[in-house]
């Protein structure tokens, strides 16, 4: 009997937290629970993070790791804030919200829903590319302080200018050395630039539930 037993025979809207339209609703889900307020929605908003938790490999060693610096962020809180217990509260506020959201982007990882393959390479390359110029415009404006303290007036703003144009000229060049790179290992021909899932009725549920669940959420922390 169990031979005759096929995967089709799941129910379509059984939940599927690595589908794009999971992932979307996930982290719109994150950003509902980072202004709650009520511990009665805090509560209820839980309910989804503590089900990722235990689904799948165990998260627990990096969460901890995250909560180390939490820690830290939450102590400044406390010591700077001018009720005391006014800052724990919020200090376990914060604590609670941080752990919730970071579960499930911990759990659904940080790839982009609803994006080709090719798209998010090069989002990369442009997130690593301003890191870059910003380091590089960092470096100039140390150098021009150490070296040129007594620039005044235009001459400095010239001098700024200069900086930039001629950073903005390197990242240039950069970026046309990166793409003739690709360009000579094939290209992003290997990259597959078609979106796997297709949105279906069962991504439909899924918005209607998640609709559903913070609505009631967001319902909670306003009464």
């Amino acid at each position: 009997m169990c031979e005759n037993f096929a995967l089709h025979f799941i129910p379509d809207f059984a939940f599927d937290f690595k589908s794009d339209t999971s992932k979307f609703c996930l982290v719109i889900f994150a950003c509902v629970i980072s202004f709650l307020k009520d511990p009665r929605a805090l509560i209820l908003a839980s309910i989804l993070p503590a089900a990722l938790f235990f689904i799948g490999d165990n998260i627990f060693k990096k969460l901890l790791r995250l909560n180390i610096i939490n820690l830290f962020a939450v102590i400044i809180i406390i010591i700077t804030w001018p009720d005391f217990k006014t800052g724990i509260e919020a200090g376990i506020l914060i604590t609670v919200r941080m752990n919730l959201i970071c579960i499930i982007f911990l759990r659904i990882g940080f790839n982009i829903p609803f994006v080709p393959e090719k798209l998010r390479v090069l989002i990369i390359m442009t997130v690593r590319g301003v890191f870059i110029l910003r380091e590089r415009f960092y470096a100039s404006l140390m150098s021009l302080r150490l070296r040129a303290k007594n620039l005044r007036g235009l001459l400095k703003f010239k001098t700024i200018a200069y900086l930039i144009a001629s950073g903005l000229l390197r990242g240039s060049e950069r970026s046309e050395r990166i793409y003739q790179v690709i360009e000579m290992r094939g290209g992003f021909k290997g990259f597959n630039q078609d979106i796997k899932n297709k949105f279906n009725l069962r991504d439909v549920l899924y918005i209607l539930i998640f609709t559903i669940y913070a609505g009631v959420i967001i319902f909670l922390n306003a009464a």
